[in-house]
Parts: structure tokens; sequence; C-alpha cells
């Protein structure tokens, strides 16, 4: 609905004025300033509403700390001094040191706006949805998978483990929030597994399995697995 409330709530006040009022000048005016005053106090700011608050796909701010509150989430981290290394990819992982993923010496580590829309849209599906394979399947078709590098939990059947599968490296945003912010729903007293895979494998069949390695058309560049 996101865009449309405007055009909703919106109304037409010219369609109040009779055929025989049409050429009152002084009614015409009238109607026209209420007009303004619909639109613009109106059908403008539950426009502003739904567009600042209440869709987190585009919630900024303020709306976002307001979710927060309703979903009782933290939107930061604090880390005691040398509990965790800084995390990023360059030398001496300098990359996000002071930044949102660094506290190499402890400190609050708060999240980018993206960051806390992933962490506010999770949170509220957890709490509306049973942690169903298919409801989770579906959340993570719908805001991770990345075209044809789909994203998919699979359930081993003994409630100790479920795998999540990201089938594209999982990047630094993204990875704080699984590691640190608890971000991937999972049925109670069930732990997680994460299985990253690099470059899909090339092929036909079920799975693209035809060329599986050690062949060239097989994955590229890496499979991690890590239990959370």
């Amino acid at each position: 609905m996101a865009g449309d409330v405007y055009e909703l709530i919106r109304a037409n006040l010219h369609r109040a004025i009779l055929w025989q009022h049409e050429k009152s000048p002084n009614l015409i005016a009238l109607i026209k300033n209420k007009q303004r005053f619909h639109d613009e106090s109106v059908a403008e700011f539950w426009q502003r509403w739904y567009d600042e608050f209440y869709n987190i796909d585009t919630a900024k701010g303020w709306g976002l700390n307001v979710w927060a509150q309703i979903l009782n989430v933290q939107l930061s981290k604090e880390f005691e001094p040398h509990e965790k290394t800084a995390f990023g990819f360059g030398r001496n992982r300098m990359n996000f040191n002071r930044g949102n993923f660094g506290a190499r010496d402890g400190g609050l580590v708060h999240l980018t706006t993206e960051q806390k829309r992933t962490l506010l849209r999770t949170r509220y599906f957890s709490l509306t949805k049973a942690p169903t394979l298919d409801n989770i399947n579906e959340h993570l078709a719908k805001y991770y998978s990345k075209g044809e590098s789909r994203v998919y939990v699979v359930d081993h059947q003994d409630m100790t483990f479920i795998t999540y599968t990201f089938n594209y490296k999982v990047d630094g945003a993204l990875r704080f929030l699984i590691e640190e912010m608890d971000l991937l729903p999972r049925p109670s007293t069930v732990q997680i597994r994460i299985r990253e895979l690099g470059k899909m494998s090339f092929g036909f069949s079920k799975e693209r399995q035809n060329f599986a390695p050690p062949s060239n058309f097989g994955i590229i560049g890496y499979e991690h697995e890590q239990d959370i």
C-alpha cells in the first residue's frame, strides 16, 4: 500500500457542489479553500505518517525509534573494552574502527538506518508469525533473497539446528545483525547454523548439480558454515 495512502484518503470536495451552484463564485472559492486544507492538513499528514512511521521500509529516525519501543528492540550494541575485536576487511581490521562495526576499545555501536529496518522487520515477523519453515522461507524470499541468489532455511528434524543457507556472501552489516543482534528467527530452544555459498554452480538439473566440483562449473568462491 506504500505510496497509495494519499489517494485513498484524498477527498474531492468539488463533487459536493450542486449543478445549480456551479456559477456561485463565493461557494466555489470556499470549496477550493476547503479542498486545499484537506489535501495539505489531512491527506498529506497521513501520507507522511505512513511513510515516516507505519511503513518500516521507508521509516527513518523517529519512526524507527518508536517501532523499537513497540517491539522491545535495542537499536545499538554496547561492548566492554576488549570484548570484541573490531570487524573489518582491511589491514588490522581497521575498515570500520569507530564506525558501525568497530569497538576495539569498547563503546556503543549504533546501527545504520538500513540495519534498523532489517532488524525491526524480522523482529515484527518473529512476534506475529509462527516460526514454521514455510513462514520463515516466505520472509526470507521477500527480504533477504537477491534474484536467483536465494536465502532459505531447512530443518534437520532433530530439534537441535536449523540451517540458513545464503547463496551469496553475507556482508558486514548483515553479519553484525546475525551475530550480535540475534536477527534470525528460529523455533524455541533450537540453534542456528549459517551456511554461506559463493557463486552458484552451473547446471541444468535439480539444484544445478550437473557440473558439481571438481569440474570447471562447480561452486566458485567459498563455502562456509558457522553455528550461532
